[in-house]
């Protein structure tokens, strides 16, 4: 099949209307459980690399008739936006000058709808009854209807992850797996209204007021740039007849798939304070990974990096200038190189020459 025609993969061209549906996305302290009342989280709550974003998610119809739908999607993305560098106005928030791309998209499968039975292993899975903290029925009806007045709730669960996909990195650099902290506002969610929001000099932070909306932060974010991390809900629905009293005029009545309605809920990703340890096979080691860097450390590793950055520079500038002008090949010796000097660094070994000990750890690797 030509993955080019798959709903999933065209998420972004289809088109949207705005049905009297209410979507309403709760983040909490932990996964749902029928049997205990939900404790919310703080909008301020921070997350980290191996943490996991629980909730639920309640969909009313407030229409008084029914409505059909087609596909239930809940996922958590991560998407940066920045200025188009050539536009004249390089500060503009004019979505027009503005790139944005999603590096980070992770469904749950259980909160989405279809026809199997997944359960979380916490009594989640209790499709047909009534949640007496919300009033909701657990699960939507397989006949892909919403009732009337009728209220819904589907739970939710994401462990962050701490690196992206091999494949999202062409040059497969390890550096650029990383996932980057929270940055800025997207000045295109929350209707438009999140490049009004301010940071309070009191608080430090600004929102829009309501659970789920960005939170601007004193990041020295430009407008327009921004790193954002999301729960996203989106109803899709194929063509209906139901449908057309919602088209606008902005609608092309020839479409096989449409929106319906959308919700996102946004908060907070950072990694600082996080040291990442792995197991051999990639995996974030068993052993908890948090450890608390102070400013001095963070210093420390900057200048680290740094060093290491000119030396590679060097290394390359010599490399250009001796006639090997291939990137693999220059990458490849350069890397040689490089784990030459930290062995010989976490290893110096010294060797007597007559009166004078020389020590393998001060060789110059400008003249590798």
């Amino acid at each position: 099949m030509d993955p080019n025609i798959l709903v999933l993969n065209n998420l972004d061209s289809l088109q949207r209307l705005d049905l009297p549906i209410n979507l309403t996305i709760v983040l909490t302290k932990d996964l749902p459980n029928r049997n205990t009342p939900s404790t919310r989280e703080s909008p301020l709550k921070v997350y980290s690399p191996g943490d996991t974003v629980t909730g639920y998610i309640l969909v009313e119809n407030t229409s008084e008739n029914l409505i059909p739908f087609e596909m239930f999607l809940v996922s958590l993305e991560g998407t940066v936006t920045i200025n188009d560098s050539t536009s004249k106005d390089f500060r503009t928030t004019d979505p027009a000058n503005i790139f944005k791309k999603t590096f980070l998209n992770m469904y749950d499968i259980a909160a989405c709808n279809h026809f199997g039975r997944i359960d979380y292993g916490q009594n989640t899975d209790r499709l047909g009854e009534t949640c007496s903290e919300t009033g909701a029925i657990y699960g939507l009806c397989d006949k892909k209807m919403l009732k009337p007045g009728k209220k819904y709730k589907k739970v939710f669960i994401f462990r962050l992850p701490s690196r992206l996909l091999d494949t999202a990195c062409e040059h497969q650099s390890p550096e650029h797996l990383t996932l980057p902290s929270s940055f800025g506002v997207d000045c295109e969610s929350c209707h438009g209204l999140s490049k009004e929001i301010e940071a309070e000099k009191g608080h430090g932070y600004g929102l829009v007021g309501d659970d789920g909306s960005h939170i601007r932060k004193n990041d020295l974010a430009g407008d327009g740039q921004s790193v954002s991390y999301s729960i996203n809900v989106g109803m899709i629905g194929k063509r209906h007849e139901s449908y057309k009293q919602f088209h606008t005029s902005s609608i092309n009545d020839n479409y096989d798939f449409i929106f319906i309605k959308e919700m996102q809920h946004f908060f907070r990703f950072s990694t600082a304070g996080s040291q990442l340890n792995y197991d051999d096979d990639g995996s974030i080691s068993a052993s908890h990974f948090k450890s608390n860097f102070t400013s001095e450390d963070q210093i420390q590793q900057l200048d680290k990096l740094c060093e290491e950055m000119t030396e590679k520079l060097k290394l390359r500038r010599d490399l250009i200038m001796s006639g090997i002008t291939d990137i693999g090949e220059q990458d490849a010796i350069i890397d040689a190189a490089m784990q030459k000097k930290n062995i010989y660094q976490s290893n110096p070994l010294e060797e007597e020459n007559g009166n004078q000990k020389v020590t393998k750890s001060n060789i110059d690797f400008d003249n590798y």
